[in-house]
């Protein structure tokens, strides 16, 4: 403790202000050092303390090189009184290995000086730079515009397609069956009914000629022509083509659906495989928090990343990845052409629009698109919401009402479950939502944001309409903005 005392009194000495100096004895000159600390005073107030510290250095080492000296020095001179003692010759060598270690340390010290900085062995203060205002203020920096993401949804993407969708492949197959089933029938019944028009051709020859060798050589008619059987067939035969053309169009819809979702893979595909600038959902989450001006985009249906983890809880889908949308224009729209095709195979027959209003569709579980198990965001109310697709659309994604435009109802209706776009897009229309009940009108202002507004809210895609209704769904808390859930009793 009382050496600890002694050394920082002695650097307290050696670094106390100019004046105290002054005071004292005038300090001996030390090996590489030209001044005295009295010698310093006399230098400039930017010199004088480089010139101190560069004095306590060169003085440190000068006492510290003394204290190795004579600590080797005392330990050989106690190696040599030592005689035969192991201890004391221990002791010594001890003695001298750490004053041999002291001064390799003390000289090597510059080298480690220069080897962390050269500027360290430098004991000068360099003079501050003045600073000088401008004359002229710096204009603001100028904003630079937000950087966008293109997001692709790739988890959510494969859990539709695989789990949400995969009813309509077992669909596909059994309505295959069954549609072979019902052709296979009505092939039969229409050679049953040609086998009894041959038998009434054979009876009328009878009857015109007399007897089969008279006017037909080797005919012969062995039954009767029975005109009420051949009537009866055709009856048959015209109530079961409607319902095999029913069955045929619900199996083109279910794989148009089927042919849309690996249109889908195929697009998220195709953006996956751009060579550079793709992240994952973590990667763009520390980009946003660090960019702050970020802003992201991506085509319709792949807006929402929730996902229901195992825990039942909504969760934002990992597996969500994004890329710089202004680097791969070209990609994005090669990607967005794939898709530019129709949901339903050309020939499919839909039930016609409806003229004014509510349609008159029959209240029953839909076909087609509005087959409950395609509206299974609905949950536990999916068959109710088929029922309402199929009475507001008959199943039609491309289904328009415009009964607005001639004063009919208060409609602008587009999809299967013709989501109203007047109060979601009032500025494409000129309309009054105080007096449109009492007296529709609408008119288009602005056709192009019409066609944006059809599209976000899936006019002629199944998949965003369903999405964009349940949403209403939600948000009202059951059926009351659709009219055809009143007619049809679904509540």
């Amino acid at each position: 403790m009382q050496k600890k005392f002694l050394i920082i009194s002695l650097i307290s000495l050696l670094l106390i202000s100019g004046h105290v100096f002054a005071l004292e004895v005038n300090y001996p000159r030390v090996p590489g050092m030209q001044e005295t600390p009295r010698e310093c005073l006399q230098l400039t107030s930017q010199q004088r303390f480089p010139c101190y510290l560069k004095y306590v250095y060169h003085f440190s080492v000068t006492i510290s090189g003394l204290i190795c000296f004579f600590t080797i020095l005392g330990g050989g001179f106690l190696y040599l009184i030592s005689g035969s003692s192991v201890e004391k010759i221990k002791e010594a060598r001890e003695i001298m290995l750490g004053g041999f270690l002291g001064t390799i340390i003390l000289l090597s010290s510059y080298l480690i000086l220069m080897l962390i900085n050269p500027q360290l062995t430098v004991f000068s203060l360099s003079e501050l730079e003045r600073f000088e205002f401008p004359s002229n203020p710096i204009p603001p920096p100028t904003q630079e515009s937000p950087l966008t993401y293109f997001q692709v949804p790739i988890g959510k993407i494969i859990k539709r397609v695989i789990l949400e969708h995969n009813s309509n492949y077992d669909y596909v197959k059994e309505t295959a069956i069954e549609l072979e089933e019902c052709f296979s029938g009505l092939q039969e019944t229409a050679k049953k009914i040609n086998d009894l028009i041959k038998e009434c051709d054979c009876g009328e020859h009878i009857s015109t000629c007399g007897s089969p060798p008279a006017c037909m050589t080797g005919a012969r008619c062995e039954t009767d022509c029975n005109k009420n059987l051949i009537q009866a067939n055709i009856l048959k035969l015209k109530e079961d083509i409607p319902t095999c053309r029913e069955k045929q169009d619900d199996m083109t819809v279910a794989y148009s659906i089927i042919e849309r979702d690996f249109l889908e893979l195929k697009k998220a595909g195709l953006l996956m495989s751009l060579p550079t600038g793709v992240i994952d959902y973590n990667t763009f989450l520390v980009a946003k928090y660090y960019q702050k001006e970020t802003q992201t985009t991506t085509f319709p249906g792949w807006e929402d990343i929730k996902i229901t983890d195992i825990n039942g809880l909504q969760i934002n889908d990992p597996f969500t990845f994004y890329f710089s949308k202004l680097e791969n224009e070209e990609a994005i729209g090669e990607a967005e052409r794939l898709t530019t095709v129709s949901f339903a195979p050309p020939g499919t027959q839909f039930p016609q629009p409806p003229q004014d209003g509510i349609p008159g569709a029959r209240c029953a579980l839909g076909t087609g698109y509005c087959r409950p198990e395609n509206l299974s965001i609905f949950g536990e109310y999916a068959q109710k919401a088929s029922i309402v697709c199929q009475a507001e659309s008959g199943g039609n994604p491309y289904c328009l009402n415009t009964s607005c435009s001639t004063g009919k109802t208060c409609d602008y209706s587009v999809g299967l479950f013709q989501i109203n776009l007047l109060p979601r897009c009032p500025d494409a229309f000129d309309w009054d939502s105080k007096t449109c009940i009492s007296n529709p009108y609408c008119r288009v202002i602005n056709q192009a944001l019409v066609e944006k507004c059809k599209e976000k809210y899936g006019y002629g895609n199944p998949e965003v309409n369903i999405r964009e209704a349940y949403k209403i769904f939600e948000s009202w808390g059951g059926w009351c903005p659709w009219g055809a859930a009143k007619v049809c009793n679904v509540y």
